[in-house]
């Protein structure tokens, strides 16, 4: 990619209001997320790098080499979407099958949950949005999962997602 076309920023503008899907992983072991950010007159950041290790939980790695663990969350954690606001608050939509911050999965399986992270990274609130057993014919509901989440110019939080049956 040539640079002739825009100028890179040294720090990431955080200030979009923007939405896109991603899959952080399928499979245990080492990933390596790149973002990069556009601001309103066109100018790309240089990318920002964080390395998440699914083998022990959902951690945090800074360009710098420190290391953080994300509490609440469990080696099963999938986020499915994730959204920007305005402020810089990053929210995660997604499906765990442990506990998230004060609230605990009282599952057998999965439960969608939402999550605010600051422009930091760090968790500013969660909360965990449980299936319930329920008979539905002859199919019982065992999973809930958000899949998808937008904010409204005034931060409200919408998501959507879905529930699975098994027969």
């Amino acid at each position: 990619m040539s640079s002739e076309n825009f100028t890179l920023l040294e720090t990431p503008v955080v200030s979009l209001n923007t939405s896109f899907s991603f899959n952080l992983s399928t499979t245990t072991g080492t990933k390596t997320l790149y973002a990069w950010f556009i601001d309103e007159a066109g100018n790309i950041s240089a990318p920002s790098t964080c390395i998440v290790d699914f083998a022990y939980g959902w951690f945090r790695y800074y360009d710098i080499g420190a290391e953080d663990d994300i509490p609440g969350l469990s080696l099963s954690t999938h986020a499915y979407e994730m959204t920007m606001y305005n402020s810089g608050n990053i929210y995660i939509v997604g499906i765990t099958h442990g506990d998230i911050g004060e609230d605990k999965n009282n599952t057998l399986y999965g439960s969608a949950f939402v999550a605010r992270l600051n422009s930091a990274g760090e968790v500013v609130w969660s909360r965990l949005l449980e299936a319930t057993y329920r008979n539905e014919g002859d199919s019982y509901c065992y999973s809930s999962k958000g899949e998808h989440i937008a904010v409204d110019i005034y931060g409200n939080v919408y998501i959507a997602g879905g529930y699975d049956y098994m027969s």
